[in-house]
This record gives structure tokens, C-alpha cells and sequence, in this order.
């Protein structure tokens, strides 16, 4: 007699019936058997067919756009990600490694809740484990825990892993010395080969030596099994094993049942059965495996199964797609910033120029390179929301907001635009993404829904129509009934950065304009940089004013120190000129700190003085600086920031009546865009502004490249005047010093 079990599939080439057939020719092979034909059954290759990759294609397509529509202002990272992913979803029985995808952005753009309606529109929620790094960091076991989900039913399966807050899986410390994360180890693994060492705990799994020690007792008292069940000293059997209550029945009524005296109950069986149901088909064939078993071989599966739960066993996730998501601030440079008045266009427009190559010299700064060679080089990066991304969000939420209403309340809710606009003023701070927009939403609008149903019910209850507005600090709530006004109510709502954002007018705004001011004019008539827009009043109540620049500097040359030192202290220069040196406000305290930290660190750090050297404080790990405090370079570092001084009070007394009329102008308005900046300075600057191309609006005008290309055309390469033999006789010379300097 033998066991067996038929697996039916089709052959979709030659549309054949096969049949795969395994025989367990005796008894004692049906648990080897089993899992021999599950094994088998693993590695069959189910190739799709033609029309099963068409249906996945386009079931990705419509998952695309579907996010698109849900997830605004990142079409091209979504696009990046479904690509990155097609050949899994399809094809995922030729991947032999996991695909890792590098998601990195600023907090709130949405790189969490993005794979998390990817998982549920490609329908793989039961399959999608997401560990926080952030809160796994101090716990060794909770990756381990969660992957043990994947062993027990997933195990060389297609899923989708979420390594979210993954800068806090750092391996490094900020001085770059190793940091001991015992908790991630398992996670380079995962991300290397995709195949796991894992210790399988089962639950209740420790009740096993307790129930052999019982056994044991059991047979030494002369209890005999057969087949499973008890032949001999039931009643004794039943005393020792605690079953009393279980086995309350009459003499008759046992003989009738011989399964109520199995050597292992029933109720124990089934636990078994969870500890090795990856060995079984299924708890019948695991059950019959039993019934083949005498008390001594009872008891040593017993123990096997118990030695083995303390063994590893191998975790197969290369049929994987691992999300590895994070916060990288140090790449968004302008991240730290969390001034409101702050473009949301800039901070876009910055987020752009972010590539692969500033990804990953910021990992360095967190990871072993090889850690960063595991994380391969699929990186997506966010951009930040540029202000008509903001607007579509602030409109779609708003949209959902009315289709609820509709739905639930047979009222249509309309926004006026001025709610749109108060939301974006009063919500989108750049550098934090979408969550304090959508806690202004609630605020704003969420928050007066009831306000909004209840006036109608108890006022006006034919209304099928309200309209929404902000002037003025009132929210105004207008009841129509088609085209008939029937009644209305206003709120006050106080907004703060409303009421920080309104003019001052006060001797701290006159104070900050004139100092902005400078620093604009200086970068604007000497390094021909137009800014993009001047603050004399911000909301920030750590900033009074700042001047932004969208354009950057590809490079610094020798000759632009002295320009960027006079950029610097063009804010002094200005208080200085305009309200006299004794009336200079301690508001420049923190340019002449950056001054000197400038002028000090280009002629130690970089060798852009007199001596190209680097140069260090006296340290073990400067040993290949120049360690003296050398009072010459010190020197030279306040000569620099002297002649950038009067380079900047010269700029602007020559141009004073320009410094005046900006000034002015910031005094009255607390900011200035750079088209209407442009005007007035083309009108007012005594230097040649209105000539082309005078502004530079590409970061760098081309000198290098022209140089280079006019001394070729020009001059023809010179032949050494030296003869061949001197030549030599250097080159010997230099050998022979670094053949000496190797052996000292």
C-alpha cells in the first residue's frame, strides 16, 4: 500500500493535460514524500503565457495612472518606480536576487503612502511588510519576528518589502566611527542576495519537553501504543497525561472510540501540526503520519521536531521588491529652512539638480560603502512641490471634500477661490511637504463641516447649495437654493501667518530693507547676480529679512573672494552708509561671523593665499598639514575682509540713490520680486546694467573654455628648450629622491 497525490496542470504551448504523479511506497516516506512533491512543485517554472503578461501589463498600466491621479506633482516618479517594477510583477519566477528601489525625499512628499497604494492596487496587501528602521533600530528581534510571517507562508515568493526611515539604520556616526546595529544586520542581507538565516521560533513550542517527560512516564508504567493509540493501562495513561476531565465517559462508551485514547490528543496534534505544517499538505496526511507510530517513535518525533526549532532555517526572498525609504536633508540643502515666505517654485526648481552622485556622497556620511554598494543604484528621487502642485493638491482635497458632502448630505459645497488661496498662504511651508497643508485643510475647512450642516437643517433646509469665502478675517458661509439666496453666517478666523505676514512699517522693517538692500546691490552690480526676490518682513521669527538667490556659482575662483566677501558684508556696508556707523545694528553680527569663517577657511583650507598649503592645528590627525598658527595667514585673512569692506561701501556709494530707492521701497512692502528689482536698478545704477547680458543667469559666465580654446588658436605649443639629457638627468634625480624617501 502507498500514499500518493496528483498534481493536474496545464501546458499552455500544446494545451495538454499532464499529470505529475509521486508514489510514497511505504507508509513511513509520507512526510519525506510530501515535502519532496511541495519542493518539486516550487520549482516548476510557470512560465505565463501571451495573454497572462498582457494581462499584467495592463493591469501596471492602469495601477500607473490610477497613482498619478492620486499622488500629484511626481508623474516622473511614479513613472521611475512602475518601471523599476514591471519585470517583477510580470516575470517574477526569472528574478534570482531582490530588486531594491531607493525612494529619498523631504518629509511629506509621500514616499510611504506612495508604495502603500502601489501594494494595494497591484493587490499584494497580504503580502507587503513594512518595518519603521527608526523603531526597529533598538530591537534585534522585531525584523527577524516580521520575516518569520514571510518563511511561515511566503517563503520564495513574490512580496514587497518596506524599509521605511531608513537613515536611522546608520552604520556610521557622525565622526565616521562604526555604530554596533545589531537590529539591521539581517537588512544587508535581505538586500544583498535576498536569502536569510533565520532561527524559526514557534509559540508553545517550549510545552514539548514537559509532554516527552509525560510520555516517557507513560511508557515506563506500561503503557503501549499502536498505530498512535493507547492499547494498554488507559486509565493510568489518562492519570499521568492530566486528561481526567477530557476522558469522562463509560467503559462502553471507550471501546466504541478507540481516537479518544491516541497517544498524543487531539488538541496537541493540532499544535504539532503548526510547528511542521510546511513539511504536510495538510493536517490530514499529517494526522495519518501519526496513526503509523508506536509510543518510542512517538516520542523521538517528538524531540526532533523540538532540536529543530532551535535550527536555522533559509528565508528565500529573491523573488522580492524591496522599497528603501528616507529622509536625506543633507542632499536638499535648503531642507533646514522653514520660513513660509520661502518659494515653493525655488525650492523646486533646487530639488531638480539633486542626482544619484549627491544621493550617495550623503549616504557615505551614514553607511560602509560597500552597505551603499547593496543598496544599488535604483535611487528615485522627490522633488519638492512647486506652487502649482500645491494648488492641484488644495483643489483635490477640497473636490473630496464636496463629493463627501454631496453624497452623505445632498448639499454641493463651493469654494471660492479666495479659500484656495488663504489655504495655500496660511498651509504650504516648502520645505515640509504636504502634512501641515493638509492640517491647515482641516482646520480651515474640515473643522466647520458640522457648522455647515447644522445651520442648514435649522435655518435654511431647502439650501442645496453653499458657497465658501475668506475675506477680510471672516470665512463667510452663503445658503442658496439653485440660483436663490436664502441666508448666511461668518466666522472670525484668525490666521497666524496671515497676521505675521501683514506689513510693519516699523523702524525694524527700515532697518532690515536698507540691509538687505546691500547685500542685492553688491551681488547684483559686482558679481551680476539679480536676485530673486528680497524679504524686509518674513514670518520666521528667527529671520527679519533675507535675500534669495535661485542661481549658484558652478565654481570660486582666486579672483571672486573678494566679490563674495563684499556680497557678505553689503548688508553692514548699506546700515552703515545710509544710518551712520554709530546706528550699525548687531543684525550683521552673523554675516561678519560668516565673513570670517569664509576668508579664515579658503586660506587654511583650500590654499588660496599667498601659500597654496592646507593649514591645521597641531594633531595627531594633522599630520600631513602645516600645524602653526601662523600669524601671516591670520593676517591676510583680515586684509581680505577689509578690502571686501571698502569694495562694498564703494559699490554703494556709488550707487546710493539706488541703495536709497530699494530701501524705501522694502519699507513700505515687505518683499520685492525680481522683475520689478530689475527695473529699478537698470533706472538708478550709475554702472552699465542695461547692457546685454550683463546679468549672468546661467550661474557662471564661460571664461575658462573661451581661454582655453584662444591660446590654442593663437599661440602655438613652444618645443622645450631643454635638451634630452637634462631631462633624463631630472628624471634620475627625482627617482633616486623617491627611492630614498621609500627606504627612510
Amino acid at each position: 500500500m502507498g500514499a500518493y497525490s496528483i498534481l493536474r496542470f496545464k501546458n499552455s504551448k500544446k494545451n495538454l493535460l499532464t499529470e505529475v504523479v509521486f508514489l510514497y511506497r511505504h507508509p513511513l516516506a509520507v512526510q519525506y514524500g510530501t515535502l519532496v512533491s511541495k519542493t518539486i512543485m516550487k520549482k516548476i517554472k510557470t512560465v505565463p503565457n501571451r495573454h497572462e503578461i498582457i494581462r499584467k501589463k495592463e493591469k501596471l498600466d492602469k495601477v500607473t495612472a490610477q497613482l498619478k491621479r492620486e499622488f500629484i506633482g511626481i508623474d516622473k516618479v511614479i513613472d521611475e518606480i512602475t518601471d523599476a517594477i514591471s519585470s517583477w510583477f510580470i516575470f517574477p519566477e526569472i528574478q534570482e536576487k531582490p530588486v531594491v528601489i531607493n525612494l529619498w525625499g523631504l518629509t511629506g512628499v509621500g514616499k510611504t503612502s506612495l508604495v502603500k497604494r502601489l501594494v494595494e492596487l497591484l493587490s499584494f496587501e497580504k503580502k507587503y511588510f513594512r518595518f519603521d528602521m527608526g523603531e526597529v533600530s533598538d530591537n534585534k528581534w522585531a525584523i527577524k519576528g516580521e520575516l518569520e510571517e514571510i518563511y511561515e507562508g511566503l517563503n520564495g515568493l513574490p512580496v514587497v518589502i518596506g524599509l521605511d526611515e531608513f537613515q536611522h539604520a546608520k552604520t556610521l556616526s557622525e565622526n565616521g566611527m562604526e555604530v554596533n546595529n545589531p537590529a539591521t544586520r539581517i537588512v544587508w542581507d535581505l538586500l544583498d542576495s535576498g536569502m536569510l538565516s533565520i532561527v524559526h521560533y514557534e509559540r508553545g513550542i517550549n510545552e514539548i519537553p514537559e509532554t516527552i517527560k509525560q510520555l516517557l512516564l507513560c511508557v515506563k508504567m506500561g503503557v503501549k501504543v499502536k498505530n498512535g493509540v493507547v492499547i494498554s493501562e488507559r486509565d493510568l495513561f489518562v492519570k499521568i497525561m492530566k486528561l481526567k476531565e477530557e476522558f469522562e465517559f463509560t467503559q462502553k462508551e471507550s471501546e466504541k472510540d478507540e481516537s479518544r485514547f491516541t497517544f498524543l490528543s487531539e488538541s496537541f496534534r493540532d499544535q504539532m501540526y503548526r510547528w511542521v505544517k510546511l513539511k504536510f499538505e495538510n493536517s490530514m496526511v499529517f494526522n495519518k503520519y501519526l496513526d503509523t507510530m508506536n509510543a518510542q517513535r512517538t516520542i523521538e518525533y517528538l524531540n526532533k521536531i523540538y532540536m529543530d526549532s532551535y535550527a536555522d532555517v533559509l528565508l528565500d526572498c529573491t523573488k522580492a521588491v524591496v522599497f528603501v525609504m528616507g529622509n536625506l536633508d543633507e542632499a536638499y540643502s535648503m531642507s533646514n529652512d522653514f520660513n513660509p515666505d520661502m518659494s515653493a517654485d525655488d525650492f523646486y526648481q533646487q530639488s531638480l539638480k539633486i542626482n544619484i552622485t549627491n544621493i550617495k556622497n550623503v549616504l557615505r556620511r551614514r553607511f560602509r560603502n560597500e552597505q551603499i554598494a547593496r543598496l544599488g543604484n535604483i535611487h528615485v528621487i522627490y522633488p519638492a512641490f512647486s506652487n502649482h502642485s500645491y494648488q492641484k493638491i488644495i483643489k483635490s482635497e477640497l473636490n473630496s471634500i464636496t463629493k463627501t458632502i454631496k453624497r452623505n448630505h445632498q448639499l454641493h459645497l463651493e469654494f471660492d477661490n479666495s479659500i484656495n488661496e488663504v489655504i495655500y498662504r496660511e498651509g504650504v511651508y516648502p520645505t515640509q511637504g504636504t502634512r501641515p497643508l493638509f492640517t491647515t485643510i482641516h482646520q480651515i475647512v474640515r473643522s466647520k463641516l458640522s457648522k455647515i450642516i447644522c445651520f442648514r437643517e435649522l435655518n435654511c433646509q431647502e439650501a442645496d447649495r453653499v458657497i465658501i469665502s475668506y475675506n477680510n478675517e471672516l470665512i463667510n458661509f452663503s445658503y442658496f437654493e439653485k440660483k436663490t439666496f436664502l441666508k448666511e453666517f461668518s466666522e472670525k478666523m484668525i490666521l497666524n501667518l496671515e497676521v505675521l505676514r501683514k506689513e510693519k512699517k516699523d523702524d525694524m522693517q527700515a532697518i532690515v530693507a536698507v540691509h538687505e538692500s546691500g547685500h542685492a546691490i553688491v551681488a547684483s552690480l559686482l558679481m551680476r547676480i539679480l536676485p530673486e526676490r528680497i524679504f524686509s518682513s518674513t514670518v520666521d521669527t528667527e529671520t527679519a529679512g533675507f535675500v534669495f538667490f535661485n542661481e549658484r556659482a558652478k565654481y570660486t575662483s582666486k579672483k571672486d573672494i573678494l566679490n563674495i566677501l563684499a556680497r557678505i558684508l553689503g548688508g553692514y556696508a548699506a546700515e552703515k552708509i545710509v544710518y551712520g556707523e554709530e546706528n550699525v545694528t548687531l543684525g550683521s553680527e552673523g554675516d561678519i561671523k560668516r565673513a570670517t569663517e569664509f576668508a579664515i577657511g579658503i586660506l587654511k583650507e583650500c590654499g588660496m593665499g599667498k601659500i597654496p598649503a592646507k593649514f591645521a592645528l597641531a594633531s595627531s590627525r594633522s599630520n600631513y598639514f602645516i600645524c602653526n598658527s601662523n600669524e601671516e595667514i591670520e593676517k591676510e585673512g583680515v586684509e581680505l575682509i577689509k578690502n571686501a569692506l571698502v569694495l562694498a561701501e564703494k559699490v554703494l556709494e556709488e550707487n546710493k540713490f539706488l541703495l536709497l530707492k530699494i530701501s524705501d521701497y522694502l519699507s513700505d512692502h515687505r518683499s520685492i520680486e525680481k522683475e520689478e528689482l530689475k527695473k529699478i536698478i537698470i533706472r538708478y545704477s550709475t554702472y552699465p546694467v542695461n547692457a546685454k547680458d550683463y546679468f549672468i543667469t546661467d550661474g557662471r559666465e564661460i571664461f575658462y573654455r573661451n581661454k582655453l580654446k584662444e591660446l590654442l588658436e593663437k599661440k602655438p605649443i613652444a618645443s622645450s628648450s631643454k635638451s634630452v639629457s637634462e631631462l633624463q638627468l631630472a628624471n634620475f634625480s627625482l627617482n633616486k629622491l623617491k627611492q630614498n624617501d621609500s627606504q627612510l
